[in-house]
């Protein structure tokens, strides 16, 4: 369950989202993950972005 809606508007940085997935999906152990940066720049939405993926790519995996 995502709480926000996917952004239809999503503009591709898929540099980043390859990024956070390889930090991600490591192997079998569990990794978090910060995303930083000033506000405004998109970290709301790359993370929203990768949620998604993330659910459409394995169906049983949680994001917290």
């Amino acid at each position: 369950m995502v709480l926000f809606k996917r952004n239809p508007s999503f503009t591709s940085r898929e540099s980043e989202l390859k990024t956070l997935h390889q930090i991600l999906f490591t192997g079998h152990y569990t990794t978090k993950v910060a995303i930083i940066g000033l506000s405004g720049v998109g970290k709301t939405q790359l993370a929203l972005e990768l949620v998604y993926r993330i659910k459409a790519k394995y169906k049983n995996y949680l994001v917290i």
